[in-house]
């Protein structure tokens, strides 16, 4: 198999990665879809409540959020992958599972770092 000069990978490494990626996108995207009321809560001053300024920041900020949940579960997994078809399509449903949740987890961990944050204000006062 030919080698890449980016750090050894082969061709095959460098495609199952991004595709990778794009399972976590595509996962970030299927969370998105489900849980878009989200911005019928934002406070903005656009009358129109499906302008671009009101989805597209959330909507862009679960994609990248996907794209590293992907790309974090092929560096995980690289290393113990066998090549086959299997493996492969076992990686790309983590990374699409892994780009799913990924939004929701980094909610989650926003605002217990938040609480966290006021409490040792707080406590240093």
């Amino acid at each position: 198999m030919e080698n890449n000069i980016l750090l050894g990978f082969s061709s095959l490494d460098v495609s199952i990665s991004i595709t990778s990626m794009l399972a976590g996108f595509f996962g970030a995207m299927a969370d998105y879809i489900l849980k878009r009321d989200d911005f019928n809560n934002l406070p903005t001053k656009e009358p129109n409540p499906m302008s671009p300024n009101r989805w597209l920041p959330l909507m862009l900020g679960r994609a990248i959020i996907g794209i590293f949940a992907g790309f974090t579960i092929w560096l995980v997994m690289i290393g113990s992958m066998v090549e086959g078809k299997e493996a492969i399509a076992k990686l790309w449903l983590l990374a699409g599972a892994t780009g799913f949740m990924a939004p929701s987890m980094a909610l989650k961990y926003n605002k217990k770092l938040n609480k966290y944050i006021e409490d040792e204000v707080i406590e240093t006062s």
